[in-house]
């Protein structure tokens, strides 16, 4: 498993699109769509609060998951 696909489960289990999260968290749906395929490394540190609340995650699970499975690049 890499981040983003770390990341792509989260919101699949959330519940929501990547228009959806991109709204949420304040950042377009591409962004969020390079996240999840690994051709960006990571999400502004300002949209980590959002970015977690939408994911039904915390933020130490976040930085675990960035840890364990890297950017997947």
């Amino acid at each position: 498993m890499t981040f983003g696909k770390w990341i792509k489960e989260k919101r699949q289990a959330a519940g929501l699109t990547l228009e959806e999260l991109g709204n949420i968290v304040g950042c377009g749906k591409s962004n969020l769509s390079k996240l999840e395929r690994g051709a960006q490394n990571g999400i502004n540190i300002c949209k980590v609060r959002p970015l977690c609340k939408a994911l039904n995650v915390t933020t130490d699970e976040l930085v675990d998951a960035w840890e364990e499975y890297g950017s997947g690049t």
